[in-house]
């Protein structure tokens, strides 16, 4: 939009009418086509400042606004897996990771090294699967591209059960949700200001790489950053703890 057409708005054409206005009227008078008392001179320098006022206090909450606008933070919006970042490279110096997901195989398979690395830093690792006998597993099935859901899960477990014996300063534990979740999530720091979380959402019958994901941020996304945070911790009070089986 041209810069000249922004100033037909009310908000601003009524600041600028009175402004032409007053000085319309200081100049008749002074080329002696009106007549103006001090009164009348005073009531419309007042009239003018007013203007002058209200016109630049629009100004500044457009910009500032306008200003917003472009700074939004790509990270806000909607992007394929191809463009998130992996555990590693979010979760160098967590001293927190939590994971939510129905099996986890590809958040968890290529990365059980560097889990155990950050277990023995101290970090603490929380871990919610689906629980592998839970009445969901079917629907999961049906609304996937496989129907090794079951498989998937146990196939985890058994993978996790290394990485919860690892002796080091953190703990790892695991729960079992008796419901799946519309969402996947993994997330570092959930408590710290410097939190983030990877959200990614389950469809019908799509690619698991072309699902919608979106990386939210304790300090550039506030509520939905909570929302989820305060969701992961629902369901972990809800799901039963694993205990590793010989």
């Amino acid at each position: 939009m041209p810069r000249w057409k922004k100033w037909l708005t009310t908000s601003r054409l009524i600041p600028l009418l009175t402004i032409l206005g007053a000085g319309l009227a200081v100049v008749l008078s002074l080329i002696n086509v009106i007549r103006l008392d001090t009164s009348d001179e005073i009531i419309i320098a007042l009239l003018a400042l007013v203007a002058v006022d209200a016109l630049n206090e629009r100004l500044n909450v457009f910009e500032k606004i306008e200003a917003r606008l472009n700074h939004l933070s790509s990270d806000q919006g909607l992007r394929g897996r191809y463009a998130m970042q992996n555990p590693v490279e979010q979760a160098t110096d967590a001293s927190e990771i939590c994971l939510c997901a129905i099996h986890g195989t590809s958040a968890i398979f290529p990365y059980v090294n560097f889990y155990a690395n950050r277990l023995r830093k101290g970090c603490n690792i929380r871990i919610l699967l689906l629980h592998p006998e839970s009445s969901a597993v079917e629907q999961i099935n049906l609304r996937s591209q496989h129907s090794q859901t079951k498989q998937h899960i146990f196939s985890t477990l058994e993978t996790l059960k290394n990485l919860a014996s690892t002796q080091s300063a953190g703990k790892c534990e695991v729960r079992l949700m008796n419901t799946s979740m519309p969402f996947a999530m993994f997330a570092v720091d959930l408590g710290k200001k410097s939190g983030l979380m990877n959200v990614e959402y389950y469809s019908y019958k799509v690619a698991i790489d072309d699902r919608p994901h979106v990386l939210l941020t304790a300090s550039e996304c506030p509520y939905w950053f909570t929302y989820y945070q305060q969701q992961f911790e629902k369901i972990w009070s809800d799901s039963v703890i694993w205990v590793p089986q010989d």
